[in-house]
């Protein structure tokens, strides 16, 4: 994948950094319950943006969104953060069966385009 200038790299890592950011530093001042809440809602609010700057919808941070937005309410209604916490494990494990299935079942490069 080509990526045709220096800024549109920078934003594509921008939209991604603000949304664990507000969790991080939600959860330094206020705790995990309320970084989730922020992390949801900057999640939100980032995939609109990114859609608004790129021109096209970002495959990518929806699919992390999904995840964010599930493991997060779960999070919060259960009152148990454990939920929130093995999200990244959970985005991992479905994107590392992505690229094994598109790379043992179908061509290489099917996969590349939603990276």
């Amino acid at each position: 994948m080509k990526i045709r200038s220096q800024n549109e790299a920078s934003n594509k890592i921008n939209h991604g950094s603000w949304s664990i950011s507000s969790f991080f530093i939600g959860n330094s001042k206020f705790g995990i319950f309320p970084a989730t809440a922020a992390f949801m809602v900057a999640t939100a609010i980032a995939i609109p943006i990114s859609w608004k700057i790129e021109g096209k919808l970002p495959i990518m941070p929806i699919i992390i969104g999904v995840f964010v937005v599930f493991f997060g309410s779960l999070t919060l209604i259960f009152q148990d953060p454990t939920f929130i916490k093995i999200k990244p494990t959970i985005v991992n494990l479905v994107f590392a069966a992505g690229l094994i299935i598109s790379r043992t079942f179908f061509s290489k490069k099917c996969f590349k385009n939603y990276i």
